[in-house]
């Protein structure tokens, strides 16, 4: 599989082709902001917006639902937010 970068909350992470941005998020094992119940991606189809994340600009993209691309710049928390 071809791999490539993007970016996530400001770190490099490592992506493949035809991974959704959900499961980048996932396996970088990134645990955005909201998601206080441990239980990860809830639904993973769409339905319930609890992945939403701005990714290249535009707010309350679900990423279960995005493509990864190369290059991509995702934040799952507000960019002014420590950790």
């Amino acid at each position: 599989m071809t791999a490539f970068m993007l970016e996530i909350d400001g770190q490099r992470v490592e992506a493949r082709a035809a991974d959704t941005v959900a499961v980048v998020i996932l396996r970088a094992g990134i645990v955005p902001s909201g998601e206080r119940s441990g239980r990860g991606l809830f639904c993973g189809m769409g339905s319930c917006y609890e992945c939403h994340a701005v990714v290249d600009g535009v707010p309350l993209t679900r990423t279960c639902m995005t493509t990864a691309r190369p290059g991509m710049r995702i934040w799952t928390r507000d960019p002014g937010e420590r950790s």
